[in-house]
């Protein structure tokens, strides 16, 4: 017995659900039988995949991604404000109107030169709206190793700390953010 499965998507390709069962109301297109198992077996979320219509009228799944790495929630991190034992610390001074990025020393312990080169990618976004990218920040670890880096904002948005959020992809286990104007001095 062949079976056929089907992506059913709404009106904006969002994929509601992969099934072997369609309706005559429903959106939807075949897939094949490998595409499908991710998804019954749970290596594969249906809100990561979204319906994509090529300029030739051709629907396939394709994986959602921010920026240019995939979307998966168990990839990407908020970071969060600074806590004890972090990996990485950012520091967020709107004085010096800039980030600085600082390897916590016992984190540089483990990490090996063939990971040198590796780049880290960290995303600003709006916080209400965090599907709204302000700008990338990226920068290899080597030029964490022996110093921290600064880079300096470069939106208005950046400013304004309570309204930007910090994702990035999970390298380390714990990266926190410290604003440096809620130091006393």
């Amino acid at each position: 017995m062949n079976i056929k499965y089907y992506v059913i998507y709404d009106n904006e390709y969002n994929v509601v659900k992969i099934t072997t069962e369609v309706d005559k109301n429903d959106n939807f297109f075949e897939i094949n039988r490998e595409e499908a198992a991710g998804f019954s077996i749970g290596t594969k979320s249906l809100q990561s995949y979204f319906v994509h219509r090529s300029e030739l009228n051709v629907l396939s799944l394709e994986e959602k991604k921010f920026g240019d790495i995939e979307y998966m929630a168990n990839d990407i991190l908020e970071v969060g404000q600074i806590v004890n034992d972090v990996d990485l610390y950012i520091n967020y001074s709107l004085k010096e109107l800039s980030w600085k990025f600082t390897l916590a020393e016992k984190t540089k312990n483990f990490i090996t030169v063939d990971r040198y080169q590796t780049i880290l990618k960290f995303y600003i976004a709006s916080k209400l709206q965090s599907n709204y990218l302000i700008r990338t920040i990226e920068f290899t670890i080597e030029s964490l190793i022996n110093n921290c880096v600064t880079i300096n904002f470069a939106t208005e948005d950046e400013k304004k700390f309570d309204s930007i959020t910090i994702f990035t992809k999970k390298y380390f286990s714990k990266i926190g953010i410290k604003n440096d104007e809620n130091q006393s001095s």
